[in-house]
């Protein structure tokens, strides 16, 4: 906080904004959302006086994680549409894919496949494109649980190998775990259907 301030009497509402927006971050890694809330409309609010659309898509990126974390899809799914037109705007590819899986994530905890697909199809191609292994492995998860619910086992089954291949091949323990979990899922989905 008292870092903050001294950035602000040097730096002006531009480096302010900017260590609102890296606390946020911080504690939206820390699970304290509401605070990360906090700093987030703050660095959002000074972004959206000054003339600097990367880091107000940066700033709006993080505040829509904080509000999508304590489930406020509704709120969080604005935002990434903003950080999403943001970044066509100014021709960022990599905010581009990353809101696209937002979205996608946004329509999937809603429980939304076919918008869900409609965006995960769009992350996966720019994902592979920029050669972003953990979002493509997202993205191809996602299609993967598209699949699930339509009932399509064996196309389910094919994205969630090529899901856990990625996670093998690029050493992506974490969201192995997740593809693990679905792979479960998956299984015992298509144990009901053979019964």
């Amino acid at each position: 906080e008292e870092g903050k301030q001294i950035f602000e009497k040097l730096g002006g509402e531009g480096i302010g904004a900017q260590g609102d927006d890296i606390l946020q971050l911080l504690y939206y890694q820390m699970h304290q959302y509401l605070k990360g809330i906090e700093y987030g409309e703050r660095s959002v609010s000074k972004l959206r006086k000054s003339n600097n659309p990367a880091m107000l898509g940066t700033s709006l990126t993080n505040l829509g994680l904080n509000y999508f974390s304590i489930k406020n899809f509704d709120k969080a799914s604005s935002l990434f549409v903003e950080a999403l037109e943001i970044s066509k705007i100014i021709g960022d590819k990599n905010m581009e894919q990353s809101q696209y899986l937002n979205i996608g994530n946004v329509f999937l905890q809603q429980g939304d496949f076919e918008k869900m697909k409609l965006y995960m199809d769009k992350a996966l191609v720019l994902s592979k494109e920029l050669e972003l292994r953990e979002s493509e492995l997202v993205a191809t998860l996602g299609i993967s649980y598209y699949f699930q619910f339509k009932k399509m086992y064996n196309m389910a089954e094919e994205y969630v190998i090529e899901a856990l291949s990625l996670s093998y091949r690029f050493n992506l323990r974490i969201q192995r775990q997740k593809v693990f979990a679905h792979f479960s899922n998956l299984a015992y989905s298509m144990q009901d259907m053979k019964q």
